[in-house]
């Protein structure tokens, strides 16, 4: 099996496949399938190893878990968590792996991408991945957040050229490299904002870069990074890149008054959102293009939940702990639905 596991089940129980797939190796048989291993993902298994005894597995495409947590913001930190005070997010996403895995003996499978979901002929869904695993099970909880996103890359046409040279997407917070350095920030999200105060604070000269004055983050943050000093530019675009004396000259234009500025600088950060790459299963989509749910949940496939920012953001509130509220919605319906049946294997009992 690809990737490690936590306390895998000793007592695993395998039916006989259908007639249909006799030539495939029987499925493995759980309770609850949770695709994706984030925070999300994490408590939604939680959420239900806490309530119930039953099998569940969680599968995760990444080589660990965390999502955007480990992969993007690792050293970011998060002062909105209640519990933790000031904690890095990769911090963070380690508590909640250990927390199941040493309380609940959750089990984890790493490097394990889901290809497709299908309904099977005795009721249950069978989950697919791309090395040719099946299981089996009652219900499937999607919690793949945003899939395997990509930095919008900045729109200029030589800008691959400075990758190496000053230009980054999404950069880390470990600002100890940038001492002495002059920053400038390309984007007016919450990311952009945390990564200009953080560098404010860290005495550095800062500049953020927005297409308009509205921004995608908490007034409060705006203000502190304007009273420690951070420029903001607003109704302004990338227009050129180049390099001048070892440093970055970032040409600006203002999108009203169609005038050009510049501005030097060691290193640009850009900001400007992600380009999501999830699988969708099939499943019907709602007109944000994230999957369909009900006020349960559930999407277009009976026993198949979604939570996290594989949904649209209802309230556009976009929060770890508004995820696993969402997480704690789906799950308890799940879990609702397969009292009513008490076990999968009461199922396959009905058939066979």
């Amino acid at each position: 099996m690809v990737g490690r596991r936590f306390c895998i089940p000793n007592d695993r129980v395998r039916f006989p496949a259908s007639p249909l797939i006799e030539e495939q190796p029987s499925a493995e048989l759980y309770d609850f399938v949770i695709i994706g291993a984030g925070t999300t993902g994490i408590y939604a298994a939680v959420n239900i190893l806490c309530k119930m005894r039953c099998r569940v597995v969680l599968l995760e495409g990444d080589p660990d878990s965390g999502g955007l947590l480990r992969t993007t913001y690792p050293d970011k930190t998060i002062n909105n968590y209640p519990g933790f005070g000031v904690v890095t997010a990769d911090k963070l996403r380690r508590s909640f792996e250990q927390h199941l895995h040493e309380v609940f003996d959750g089990e984890i499978r790493y490097g394990q991408i889901v290809s497709s979901l299908r309904r099977t002929d005795d009721g249950l869904i069978e989950v697919l991945t791309t090395d040719g695993t099946r299981i089996q099970c009652f219900s499937v909880i999607i919690a793949t957040g945003i899939g395997f996103p990509q930095p919008r890359r900045l729109e200029l046409p030589n800008a691959s050229e400075f990758e190496s040279k000053g230009l980054e997407y999404y950069g880390s917070f470990n600002l100890s490299r940038l001492q002495g350095k002059e920053i400038c920030v390309l984007g007016g999200g919450q990311t952009s904002f945390e990564f200009a105060e953080a560098c404010a604070d860290a005495g550095l000269r800062t500049t953020v870069v927005h297409r308009s004055d509205q921004f995608r983050c908490s007034d409060l943050l705006v203000e502190s990074c304007r009273l420690k000093q951070v420029q903001i530019r607003c109704f302004c675009v990338a227009y050129r890149l180049e390099q001048i004396d070892q440093r970055l000259r970032l040409t600006l234009l203002d999108t009203r008054t169609k005038q050009l500025e510049t501005i030097d600088t060691d290193l640009i950060n850009v900001t400007q959102g992600m380009i999501t790459r999830t699988n969708t299963f099939g499943l019907e989509l709602d007109e944000s293009r994230k999957l369909k749910v009900d006020s349960n949940m559930q999407t277009s496939m009976e026993h198949v939940y979604a939570c996290g920012e594989a949904v649209k953001q209802r309230y556009q509130i976009k929060t770890i702990v508004y995820n696993l509220f969402t997480a704690l919605v789906a799950t308890n319906e799940a879990m609702e639905e397969l009292k009513k049946v008490r076990t999968v294997e009461t199922i396959k009992q009905n058939v066979l």
